[in-house]
């Protein structure tokens, strides 16, 4: 009984703290990857072992959806599957960016979290601040101390969430505030998918 709970809370600290995954494929990366890449791997590692503990089909389903939607638009843009990977290849980090890494995240810090919290009697005003805790956690290896915004975008995220559980309100609101700071920061870089 006391290693069947001790191995659950492990998988728990894995799942809410991807940053644990990170920096083990910090360590064990042969080929360098850029931070995005990491962080993406870290937090699919993450969504991979939650499914494990937290069936839900329709959040899958979803998932795929994030990646095959835009990656269908770009090769109907470019008319090749070759030219959309030579141009993904290119703007990945645009892509992981503003695309996948919000339904990640919500998916880890705002659905799991809440459900997992939820199940156990936790208080509402709890959940918030550990999720944006742990969402400004997972920014800080990249972002350092820039990192602490997120903490009040993470608040307003699990807020938002803890009152409507509306998963696809919250990944759309983190879409829309990572396409704001791309195009405050990055926007003389980017030209679309030309190739």
């Amino acid at each position: 009984m006391i290693w069947s709970t001790l191995f659950l809370r492990i998988m728990f600290i894995l799942i809410f703290f991807p940053g644990i995954f990170y920096l083990i494929y910090d360590k064990i990366f042969i080929v360098r990857r850029g931070t995005t890449d990491k962080f993406v791997f870290a937090l699919i590692s993450s969504v991979l072992l939650s499914l494990i503990f937290v069936r839900e089909m329709s959040i899958i389903i979803v998932l795929l959806l994030s990646v095959i939607i835009p990656a269908v638009q770009a090769m109907l843009e470019l008319h090749s599957a070759k030219r959309f990977l030579k141009a993904f290849r290119e703007k990945k980090f645009l892509l992981q960016t503003l695309i996948f890494i919000p339904f990640l995240e919500e998916y880890i810090f705002r659905y799991v979290m809440y459900e997992t919290f939820a199940s156990h009697g936790v208080p509402h005003l709890f959940y918030i601040g550990f999720s944006a805790l742990v969402f400004t956690f997972m920014h800080y290896y990249k972002l350092k101390t820039d990192s602490f915004y997120k903490m009040a975008l993470g608040i307003m995220l699990a807020s938002v969430f803890a009152y409507t559980t509306n998963l696809f309100a919250v990944i759309l609101m983190h879409i829309i505030f990572n396409v704001v700071v791309y195009l405050i920061k990055y926007t003389n870089n980017y030209r679309g998918f030309q190739t």
